[in-house]
């Protein structure tokens, strides 16, 4: 095998444990809030994770459209990179829906989780040249 087909499946690899990840985490928070037996979350705690699932989606977007514009133009090791960079951002976007549903029990968090992980995903795919 080739040293770019490796690269490019240790990639596919890496983004796969990334989405992987945070499924298992929003599967497991979902199960949780179904049940039901939460808390109810403090006005304070709900600005908070609103402020986080806002700052998630600009950095997503941000990132998003910078690697995006750029990608064409940089070697086969900087677009893995930024993939990487990329999929990392998306999933702490993921990571944050997750973490809001769960403290707010508010089911926006998974659609946001769900979105902004999509959106850093498509950004950056696997560089396959």
């Amino acid at each position: 095998m080739s040293a770019p087909a490796l690269a490019g499946r240790r990639l596919a690899l890496i983004r796969i444990a990334m989405i992987s990840g945070v499924a298992v985490f929003l599967f497991l928070v979902w199960a949780l809030r179904r049940r039901g037996d939460m808390a109810p979350a403090s006005p304070e705690l709900w600005t908070a994770m609103r402020a986080l699932l806002l700052i998630s989606g600009i950095a997503v977007l941000g990132v998003a459209v910078f690697v995006r514009s750029r990608l064409a133009s940089w070697s086969r090791d900087a677009r893995g990179t930024a993939a990487i960079l990329t999929w990392a951002v998306g999933e702490f976007a993921g990571l944050a829906g997750g973490m809001y549903l769960l403290t707010t029990g508010d089911q926006r968090g998974l659609l946001h989780a769900i979105l902004a992980m999509g959106v850093a995903f498509i950004a950056a795919p696997v560089p396959r040249d």
